[in-house]
């Protein structure tokens, strides 16, 4: 049975024994059965468990499995992680620079956070209380009740859930002024012998006698209840007697049991046994002795009983997801409800990681690799662990354990890099550093100082360094890519898609930005929650605030900033959303401060939607 076969039965085990509970509930009420018959019923279907610890049972066993069912959805997507990175790559590869946030319309998933809430309420009389919570989906309270009622319901919508309903047994020695009883004796059942033959009569006494009992025989499959302390056999075999005596605060199960054999008995003999067994339980009955009148005491002052209780839930363990819904108290006449603690699991959006500080640029010596500790540099404001990774880079050695970065390579240069950082749910990208990898030793060329010299000495001619084998492409002067574009550009578009994946722009190969709608420069409104967005956070109060967005509705692109169009030295800050292709070149940024978008191409607007999906 796999995890939602097996959610699904005990979802049906929960609401069949609720079910089940209203209907003897509903029976008791309209008087259809007495209150033996209810204790019996409720006993036998819930084998000695009191209704809170059988509901209870069931929602603790949902829990576990759908804990199990996280851990084994938590390893699938830590062996998944390689794969869910390489598709990250491919699609947010044309992005190199993303310091703080990730706009790149990943889906954020949600999470359930249960926590506990002081709620300090005391309630002496009914009362419905609007709780100021949102995307609840279950609740569990804590509490004291002082006297003999009180129930707790939650109000969703036109719905009633019961939290909890507690009941005590009235403490009448404690307040009425009337003599203290004795304690409850102790009961025992016997029949008259042990061993009876076919049509005999069995006689069951209970001492002491008590109205408050049933008493049954079971004689294999078959259970007899009777309605008088006899019973006449049928069937040979062992027979077992129960009596079911309800006390003041429980109900008390005595047995015992006899034999019933083939021999026959003479009727005749059995009626005169009967009489004077019957003669002799009279006699007996009439010799007892009257308990002699127990003077009445002075009433004691009146003590308040307490009952305290814990993270109790019936049918609110699991709920439909809610927000503000309503606390509904009914408490008995001269009862004391305190409500100290609500426990509420609440549904939160799953946040991304962030990026607590810039990736500085590297030096690699070819001797030595270089370490670098990835945790200095992110950190999960859900406190999930991180996973993470780095562009491929075929020139340089990259292993990443944990936390830890190790580079090593022995081939100098100077390479372009950039990190991710993922919870299993949400990916981030860090700032481009750069990566050099120089030999140990080798120092940069510096202007020696002349030596006297007699004889006239040979000018040097300095190194030419061709500036279009630049090892960054974007650090070469716009005649290199004349005549050779196909090795700074590919064939191919990017799209610009919203966070649920729908293109809303497109960047050709060329760095023309195409919209549908128009642009709005120095915007003064607001992105919506699905807009596909530009945005830098507060460092120290985390709030995200948004430069530049192109509306889903609409198409239009705002920006906080300007635009700059035909801009062929595209070479970004250190805060910037970059727009690179697979070759490393950069076709536009935005400025993520000044909400300024550059772009190496121009801006077509009020475009059909079909020239945006095109590639």
């Amino acid at each position: 049975m796999n995890y939602k076969e097996s959610l699904e039965e005990l979802e049906k085990n929960r609401n069949e024994l609720l079910s089940y509970l209203d209907e003897i509930d509903e029976k008791l009420i309209k008087e259809e059965i007495d209150g033996i018959e209810y204790h019996i019923l409720l006993n036998e279907k819930l084998e000695g468990k009191t209704k809170e610890e059988a509901l209870l049972e069931i929602e603790e066993e949902i829990t576990e499995l759908e804990e199990e069912y996280k851990q084994h959805k938590k390893k699938k997507t830590e062996l998944a992680i390689a794969g869910a990175m390489l598709l990250a790559f491919v699609l947010i590869s044309i992005f190199s620079q993303i310091p703080l946030e990730s706009p790149t319309g990943f889906v954020i998933g949600e999470k359930q956070e249960t926590h506990g809430i002081a709620y300090n309420r005391v309630f002496e009389q009914n009362a419905e209380n609007v709780l100021d919570l949102t995307n609840i989906t279950s609740l569990r309270i804590s509490g004291e009740l002082e006297g003999t009622r009180a129930s707790i319901k939650l109000r969703v919508g036109e719905k009633e859930y019961l939290v909890t309903e507690i009941t005590l047994p009235e403490q009448e020695n404690l307040i009425t002024g009337l003599a203290i009883a004795e304690p409850e004796p102790e009961y025992t059942i016997s029949t008259d012998k042990a061993e009876y033959a076919l049509g005999e009569t069995v006689y069951i006494s209970v001492e002491p006698e008590t109205e408050n009992k049933s008493i049954y025989v079971e004689d294999g499959e078959q259970r007899h209840k009777l309605e008088e302390n006899t019973y006449i056999t049928q069937k040979t075999g062992e027979h077992q007697v129960i009596a079911l005596i309800v006390l003041p605060n429980d109900i008390l199960r005595l047995e015992t049991s006899f034999t019933v054999t083939n021999a026959s008995i003479d009727l005749t003999t059995n009626e005169t046994l009967n009489e004077t067994l019957n003669q002799t339980i009279n006699e007996t009955i009439n010799e007892r002795v009257e308990p002699e009148p127990v003077e009445p005491i002075e009433p004691l002052p009146e003590t308040p009983q307490g009952y305290e209780f814990s993270e109790l839930c019936i049918e609110t363990c699991t709920l439909p997801e809610t927000s503000y819904p309503t606390l509904i108290i009914e408490v008995d006449q001269g009862s004391k409800l305190t409500i100290t603690k609500l426990i509420v699991t609440q549904t939160k959006e799953n946040q991304a990681p962030r990026q607590t500080q810039i990736v500085p640029d590297l030096v690699v010596l070819t001797s030595q690799p270089t370490v670098l500790d990835l945790d200095e540099y992110f950190a999960d404001p859900d406190q999930d662990t991180l996973v993470y990774d780095i562009n491929e880079i075929p020139e340089i050695g990259l292993d990443i354990q944990a936390s830890t970065l190790t580079l090593n390579s022995d081939m100098p240069g100077i390479y372009m890099a950039y990190l991710y950082a993922t919870d299993g749910d949400k990916l981030t990208t860090s700032n481009t550093f750069h990566i050099t990898v120089t030999q140990e030793g080798v120092e940069q060329p510096t202007t020696p100082l002349p030596e006297p010299s007699t004889t006239p000495s040979t000018p040097t001619q300095p190194e030419v360094i061709d500036p279009c084998k630049h090892p960054n492409p974007n650090e070469r002067p716009i005649e290199c890519l004349e005549g050779n574009e196909e090795e700074y550009f590919r064939d191919k578009s990017i799209h610009l898609k919203n966070l649920d994946r729908k293109p809303i722009a497109r960047v050709t190969a060329f760095g023309n930005l195409i919209i549908k709608g128009s642009l709005i420069e120095n915007s003064d409104e607001n992105p919506g929650s699905n807009d596909f967005r530009i945005s830098y956070s507060l460092p120290d109060e985390g709030t995200e605030v948004a430069t530049a967005w192109i509306d889903t509705s609409t198409g239009d692109l705002h920006l906080r900033g300007k635009l700059y169009e035909e801009q062929f030295d595209l070479v970004p800050g250190g805060d910037a959303f970059i727009i690179q292709n697979r070759k490393g070149t950069n076709l536009g940024y935005f400025d993520r401060r000044t909400g300024d978008l550059y772009l190496r191409g121009n801006l077509i607007q009020e475009r059909e939607e079909q020239d945006i999906i095109e590639s």
